[in-house]
């Protein structure tokens, strides 16, 4: 009954032939009802049977969305004006059978004068704070927030209490106040977002970057011999010292000359860390000079026109796998290369389909190695590949990079692959960031819903 309401309120023709526009009280008490009215954690299927007469359609529906609260399994929206709102259904769970359940509310109002939205404004929070204590203000151009579009928010009210957390806040275009947001979500969807950053911050799948456990190690294995290493490989250094960075590099190609074998292999990894660093002007008599230099041991860069920069192609890497595979520095020269998708040029110069090599080697390499150290790294690379496949498969128009065609053949069993692959961290190493990782993937994989994952897809655009 709400629902027809808040239809005859905003449709009635006879309203628009005479041009009469619903007060701010008249559209804060709609809006009000509609937020009230919720059924929190409904399960789509059966809250859609009771809402046929919405609009609602499954992900994706174009852009290339991230964060766990834009991957959503079904939206369902009501859009007269002024008030439009939207219910958002999530799969976040694997309990059986895996439910997409109603976890965000969102209503907007435009189309009202800015002094309108205000006094609409006020009416939500005082309303709001009635229920749910006082709120915060919120000034995203003062504090980060993970929120789409924030930086256009303007008079942001915040509230988190017992299940929900919802934000209210007028919209910034150009200098102009168009429309008011309301924005609520449940607690297993904060869970989800809150788990996501901290998988972010692990950095799961970016073994190819800097200040990675493999850096550490390194910088703990070689700084007494040469002390400048472990400031080199840190993360937060954006901008080594490029003098450093020659001179340490240089001390470990040299020392890799003569070495043992065993202490080789960790000299070349560490010295192909820190070539990766390396940066210089694009036309400069001197680094033509050390190019030369470093060519001689084998080290070779290429300019990357995108990136502006020179990109080291990591010879040594390929030569510490080549050369000493059954070795523990082997093995983290494989996991790097995984994660560069075995392509280390510039421009995706193997193809933009690296999710096939990335399968081929990393089941090979599992089966070898069963017992491998970095199992559950690999297991999560050989799984986002297969996941990879079957995503490409599902791409729809909005996607100017992929022809789902292409990826038809083995899509299906591709999606079975990565649902076991996912399946096996959780038996393997269940405590594990990769383990929580495939916890967040594997709900909507066994839905069929599309995840976007594009991992290995490589673009140079």
């Amino acid at each position: 009954m709400k629902l027809l309401r808040l239809v005859l309120l905003f449709s009635i023709p006879a309203v628009a032939q005479l041009d009469v526009k619903p007060s701010p009280a008249a559209v804060a008490e709609s809006l009000w009802q509609q937020f009230e009215a919720v059924a929190w954690g409904s399960a789509y299927l059966d809250w859609q049977r009771g809402h046929a007469s919405l609009a609602c359609r499954q992900f994706p529906q174009g852009g290339h969305p991230m964060l766990p609260d834009e991957l959503w399994s079904y939206r369902c929206e009501f859009s007269p004006q002024p008030l439009a709102a939207e219910w958002l259904f999530y799969a976040l769970t694997l309990n059986d059978p895996i439910t997409p359940r109603l976890e965000t509310f969102q209503a907007r109002v435009g189309g009202v004068p800015a002094s309108g939205l205000e006094e609409l404004r006020q009416d939500l929070i005082r309303r709001l704070s009635s229920r749910y204590g006082a709120s915060q203000d919120v000034d995203p151009r003062r504090t980060l927030l993970h929120e789409s579009g924030s930086l256009f928010w303007r008079n942001a009210q915040h509230w988190r209490s017992g299940e929900l957390e919802i934000y209210l806040y007028l919209v910034e275009v150009r200098g102009v106040v168009s429309h008011l947001e309301l924005k609520a979500r449940r607690r297993p969807l904060l869970d989800a977002r809150d788990e996501f950053e901290k998988l972010q911050d692990l950095d799961l799948t970016q073994a190819a970057e800097y200040g990675t456990p493999l850096d550490s190690e390194l910088a703990k294995q070689l700084g007494a011999a040469f002390p400048k290493l472990p400031a080199l490989l840190e993360a937060s250094q954006p901008d080594p010292d490029q003098n450093a960075l020659r001179l340490t590099l240089m001390e470990l190609l040299q020392a890799g000359k003569t070495a043992p074998p065993e202490r080789r292999s960790i000299l070349l990894l560490a010295a192909d860390r820190v070539a990766g660093r390396l940066d210089a002007p694009r036309q400069s008599p001197q680094w033509e000079q050390q190019r030369t230099q470093l060519a001689a041991y084998g080290l070779h860069f290429e300019w990357d026109e995108l990136g502006g920069g020179w990109t080291y192609d990591h010879d040594l890497l390929w030569r510490v796998w080549q050369d000493y595979p059954g070795t523990a520095w082997g093995e983290q020269a494989f996991l790097v290369l995984e994660s560069h998708g075995w392509d280390t040029r510039v421009g995706c110069q193997a193809g933009s389909d690296q999710f096939r090599q990335v399968i081929q080697n990393g089941e090979r390499f599992l089966q070898q190695h069963p017992r491998g150290r970095h199992r559950p790294e690999i297991l999560l690379n050989v799984a986002q590949a297969y996941e990879t496949w079957w995503s490409l498969s599902r791409a729809n128009g909005h996607d100017d990079y992929v022809e789902p065609a292409n990826y038809q053949a083995g899509a299906e069993p591709a999606r079975q692959k990565a649902i076991q692959l996912y399946q096996q961290l959780f038996q393997t190493a269940p405590g594990s960031p990769q383990a929580a990782h495939a916890r967040q993937q594997l709900p909507r994989l066994k839905l069929g819903i599309d995840t976007l994952q594009r991992r290995f897809f490589c673009i140079y655009d």
